[in-house]
């Protein structure tokens, strides 16, 4: 049974066999027994077997009472020279009561370090123990799948206890959630750090000053979570922090010496989504990890790029991840690149297009293709463009029925409105619109 003894792991041990080891210590210290007898019994080398004779009163005895005759607690250890450090101890009484509490039969609790050619046994701070009992923990689980969980990940968060709705997107967690995000944000850190990055915390709340000097006040939409203070000012809760970062930079980076500069954040982030669903993976409200880089040139930009790819490639590894890094539509976030590291699931809701014999993938949104010819060639003679009557026929599916020929001899249009003027996009009879494509098209 593990338990977290300050910043490493102990372990208990009992039954007959650790008394049996603690005999034979007992006569090791007494001058019964020989190391190298020792060694033969406790299946250890000769040298390892030369540590013991440096052990002070490995453990002492002192039962707790009479039907605890064999919980010998207490931890007296030399940091035996190899380690330089005078001898300390555990508070023994304390680290008794602290464990007999939680009913444990213990023989040996111990915290080893190897260092040359043996184990040493350092001595515990009793302060530095925590034990926690599964009985006095928070963890409402459930025996049924609710009824408002669809996919596999929201069932099992919810049934482990994990987390609770709120509100529609909106969810608490709880212990073990919260336990689980600080070990993942741990991680995030470690790699975020080892680029040289250097974690702030920003305002969730910003001005809409901000976010109309950037034109993004209106591009944002109804994806924005809008508000008024009590001076009528306009507010919003950040859904991302380029603006914050950007008027932070400008105010204080003032010489190209201190370039260049990669700032991070773990914070709550907020989008006001129409329709939020499957648990965590499309919520109102989430925790996000955003990095930002400044740099001298477009040079100094790509090298700030790759470190970020490779940490967070890093980052899914380290998580157990099976992911891929695939092309992506930087959308309102803008830029010229942008890559999203796709895990797959059959609750996604995003493509990915992926060539396997020359290693490219992209989502649907940025996919490009090479241009193929039709799937059925056009008939013989000579078809000058005319017009003619369609009566009924609203599809190109009807059309191609009703004229007897294929789809990819038909074209449709659509008119759309751009930046508030209407364009007219011609369409090969069997291809669909990607409105992501056309945006990017038009600018």
């Amino acid at each position: 049974m593990p338990i977290e003894i300050g910043t490493g792991t102990g372990t208990i041990r009992d039954g007959q066999r650790e008394r049996d080891r603690l005999k034979i210590l007992h006569e090791v210290e007494e001058g019964h027994v020989n190391q190298c007898e020792a060694a033969l019994q406790f299946g250890l080398s000769e040298r390892e077997a030369e540590c013991l004779p440096d052990w002070n009163r490995w453990f002492t005895k002192e039962p707790a009472n009479d039907t605890d005759a064999h919980r010998p607690i207490g931890v007296q250890a030399e940091l035996a020279g190899a380690l330089g450090q005078p001898s300390l101890s555990a508070d023994r009484d304390h680290l008794a009561r602290v464990l007999l509490q939680s009913h444990l039969s213990v023989n040996k609790l111990s915290r080893s370090v190897r260092r040359g050619p043996c184990a040493r046994v350092l001595p515990v701070n009793s302060n530095a123990i925590a034990l926690m009992l599964w009985s006095k923990l928070f963890i409402p689980t459930l025996r049924e799948n609710p009824a408002e969980a669809e996919v596999a990940s929201h069932q099992l968060l919810l049934r482990a206890g994990y987390i609770r709705q709120l509100s529609a997107g909106i969810y608490s967690y709880l212990f073990l959630s919260q336990r689980s995000l600080l070990k993942i944000q741990a991680i995030v850190r470690e790699e975020m750090n080892a680029i040289g990055g250097q974690e702030v915390l920003l305002p969730a709340l910003h001005p809409a000053e901000i976010w109309k000097e950037s034109g993004r006040w209106d591009v944002m939409g109804d994806n924005m979570f809008r508000l008024k203070d009590r001076f009528q000012r306009d507010l919003c809760l950040g859904m991302t922090h380029e603006e914050v970062m950007t008027v932070l930079a400008r105010g204080e980076l003032r010489s190209y010496k201190q370039l260049p500069q990669i700032w991070y954040q773990i914070q709550a982030k907020f989008r006001d989504e129409a329709r939020p669903k499957s648990g965590l993976l499309r919520v109102r409200q989430f925790i996000m990890k955003d990095s930002y880089s400044f740099d001298m040139d477009h040079a100094g930009l790509d090298a700030a790029y790759e470190k970020h790819y490779r940490a967070y490639c890093r980052i899914f590894e380290r998580c157990g991840l099976r992911y891929m890094p695939v092309e992506a539509h930087s959308g309102a976030m803008g830029g010229s690149q942008s890559h999203e590291f796709m895990v797959a699931s059959e609750a996604g809701e995003d493509y990915v297009v992926m060539c396997p014999a020359c290693n490219y993938s992209a989502n649907m949104e940025k996919a490009v293709a090479r241009p193929a010819g039709p799937a059925a060639s056009d008939p013989e003679g000579d078809f000058d463009p005319e017009p003619f009557h369609t009566p009924g026929r609203k599809t190109i599916a009807e059309v191609a029925a009703f004229t007897k020929l294929p789809e990819s001899s038909q074209m449709k249009s659509l008119v759309l409105v751009a930046d508030g003027n209407p364009v007219l996009v011609l369409l090969r009879g069997d291809h669909q619109l990607s409105e992501t494509k056309f945006g990017a098209a038009v600018g």
